[in-house]
């Protein structure tokens, strides 16, 4: 593909990127909607003729889910009876040697690169750099590295016969992806945490361990209602991924039918591409002088502000053991007891609630209460430095925190037929001074 083509196709996928903060986050509706502004932004013009030719008619609206498609193949491998194919049989054929030479590995010292690392990097967002300040969390096999790395192949400059396998159709294809990857703040900045559980600078600290793209995460919303049996937990990456996606259609019912929600999103999906692909903003276009290959470091720098706001938004805070044991005792007491779904489903609520109540009552007494009363050494946890409730939310605020959750674990208590004590053991937990 010549330079002038393929820099038409980088600026139709990425002229939407700058529309609104809205559209940072990814998901296969999220790839959807990037890869139908590139479509309509090409229509009509030798550059859109060139791509359907060169990936066997696909859309690029189409086209940019297969880089997550084949995820879909790394269990079974490509080669077995229940293999499926993702494309027409030459571009499937390409993509079936690309996941052989790049196969799911875990040591970031392995000879060959994971497909899974070209869709992001780890760049820390405390302290604030830019991409090219440091090295932790970068590598060359990341989406900074496998953007330009595609682009290469795609000019000619880089030999279709590559090890990683990447042919121009698969090059173009990738493409369409990572350019939305890189726009998704939790594919480019990731906060580092040492084994104390505090933010910490892996440049200097090399034990430091990385939340993978928020992927590590639990999240847990103060507006949320509680979860029921078989709602899993929400990880801050799929938030950004799936929630900050729907939240373009806030229209569209909470819960729905998959089916059901295709159907009432797509004339919704088809406004929104319309309107983001006709109305250029001011401040997307890079400097007149950079060349393609140097984008997705401009593209990464331009995005990890947002991704450090991301996290300062966040409360970092641990389920911490006592919690968790507390929650599996009252579980398996009701389970013996032959507690009904409804109850179950209230000694959760009441253990995680009187759990957390209980950390917190435990951060507060470090500060309040002498060594004599608490029978350990107080004030250890500020310290050492250690995330508390307290230095999170402040005094008043966790105290209040802690009351609220009090009520929560005697509402749920109370939902508990017969005799019981669970509503007094989350009092006394509260109101202890030791």
């Amino acid at each position: 593909m010549k330079s002038g083509s393929l820099l038409a196709l980088l600026l139709g996928i990425s002229i939407t990127l700058g529309l609104t903060a809205q559209a940072q986050a990814y998901a296969p509706l999220g790839h959807e909607i990037v890869g139908a502004i590139a479509d309509d932004r090409l229509a009509n013009t030798p550059t859109a003729a060139k791509i359907r030719a060169l990936i066997g008619g696909l859309s690029l609206e189409k086209a940019g889910l297969l880089a997550d498609t084949i995820k879909g193949w790394d269990k079974m491998g490509v080669d077995g009876p229940k293999s499926f194919r993702v494309a027409s049989p030459k571009i499937d054929r390409q993509f079936r040697d690309f996941w052989r030479a790049n196969q799911p590995a875990y040591d970031i010292h392995s000879a060959a690169p994971s497909h899974h690392w070209f869709h992001y990097t780890d760049v820390p967002v405390t302290p604030s750099q830019n991409y090219g300040d440091g090295r932790a969390g970068r590598s060359k096999w990341d989406i900074v590295h496998m953007i330009p790395y595609c682009v290469e192949v795609l000019r000619g400059r880089r030999p279709e016969q590559n090890e990683r396998k990447i042919t121009k159709p698969v090059a173009l294809i990738l493409l369409v992806h990572y350019v939305a990857d890189i726009h998704q703040p939790l594919h480019v900045g990731a906060q580092y945490f040492d084994a104390e559980g505090r933010i910490a600078d892996p440049d200097k600290d090399q034990s430091a361990l990385a939340d993978e793209g928020g992927n590590t995460f639990t999240l847990e919303l103060r507006d949320e209602p509680p979860r029921t049996r078989g709602m899993r937990k929400k990880k801050l990456h799929a938030f950004w991924d799936y929630d900050a996606v729907n939240a373009l259609f806030p229209q569209l019912p909470i819960r729905v039918r998959k089916r059901e929600l295709e159907e009432q999103i797509k004339p919704l999906k088809e406004q929104l591409v319309h309107e983001l692909a006709t109305h250029e903003p001011t401040n997307w276009g890079m400097l007149a002088n950079m060349d393609v290959t140097n984008y997705a470091e401009a593209w990464a720098n331009e995005i990890l502000p947002i991704a450090r706001e991301a996290h300062e938004r966040l409360q970092f805070i641990h389920e911490n053991k006592t919690g968790k044991l507390l929650t599996a005792s009252v579980l398996l007491g009701g389970i013996l007891a032959g507690a009904n779904e409804d109850q179950i489903v209230a000694l959760r609520r009441y253990g995680h609630a009187t759990g957390l109540a209980f950390q917190i009552v435990d951060d507060l007494l470090d500060i309040e209460a002498d060594a004599a009363t608490l029978g350990k050494t107080a004030g250890k946890d500020v310290a050492q430095g250690k995330l508390t409730y307290p230095a999170l939310l402040g005094m008043d605020a966790a105290r209040a925190e802690a009351q609220r959750l009090l009520e929560v674990a005697v509402d749920n208590a109370d939902m508990i037929t017969g005799p019981n004590y669970l509503a007094d053991i989350a009092r006394y937990i509260c109101a202890r001074r030791s």
